[in-house]
């Protein structure tokens, strides 16, 4: 691994963990975020269901090719959603 990818690779180190959400009068939810497969990708794990039935999964990697982060959304709805 290159240094300059190493790095792009820590871009979204601040979105790891474990959030509490709110949205709107009364949306509630919560996210967690974790770096998976040698920390070369970003895992995303959305659950709304203090609120409402939405519950979602992204991973998100950087694309060395394309030298941009790509992310993929899915959830319990049936949307499928792909990010560059």
């Amino acid at each position: 691994m290159s240094t300059n990818e190493a790095s792009e690779l820590r871009q979204f180190d601040f979105w790891l963990g474990e959030w509490d959400l709110t949205w709107g009068d009364d949306g509630r939810g919560t996210n967690v975020i974790t770096a998976v497969l040698d920390n070369r990708v970003i895992k995303e794990e959305f659950d709304g269901t203090l609120s409402t039935p939405l519950q979602g999964l992204s991973v998100s990697t950087y694309n060395t090719q394309l030298g941009k982060w790509q992310q993929t959304w899915v959830d319990n709805q049936g949307s499928y959603l792909d990010f560059v």
